[in-house]
């Protein structure tokens, strides 16, 4: 994929899993990956989480996403992601968060998230986004 063919596929106006999932379903490359390298290439400010054991693990952000995701800090009872390690009904669709759920800033009222979980590995992948104004 090239990437100006890529850049066009990440260009899309609401920030979710969908479009990633099937970006990694027509390369054969795994989600992860995928939403990496979206999120490097995606005009708007979103970031990747990869959670696991209830913490956040590490993070991937966009090259104008400014607020900091803490490596290590447990999973906020607010966010998506927290629901699949505290046993909870998780919603399939994206969802608005407080952005101190998320992010260390007083600046982002609200991120978009969307979540999805791997039962068999035991972890989350979530792709937050900051709705521009």
């Amino acid at each position: 994929m090239t990437a100006r063919c890529a850049s066009k596929r990440c260009d899309i106006g609401n920030i979710n899993l969908i479009p990633i999932k099937d970006i990694a379903r027509d390369f054969r490359a795994s989600l992860t990956a995928t939403a990496i390298k979206f999120v490097r290439l995606c005009p708007e400010k979103c970031a990747v989480v990869h959670s696991s054991d209830g913490k956040i693990q590490w993070s991937y952000r966009s090259p104008d996403w400014w607020p900091f995701i803490q490596n290590g800090k447990k999973l906020d009872e607010r966010t998506a992601a927290y629901d699949f390690f505290a046993g909870k009904q998780r919603d399939k669709d994206p969802i608005d968060v407080d952005g101190d759920a998320w992010v260390q800033s007083r600046k982002v009222d609200e991120i978009i998230e969307h979540s999805i979980a791997s039962t068999q590995y035991g972890f989350v992948l979530s792709i937050l986004w900051i709705q521009s104004d």
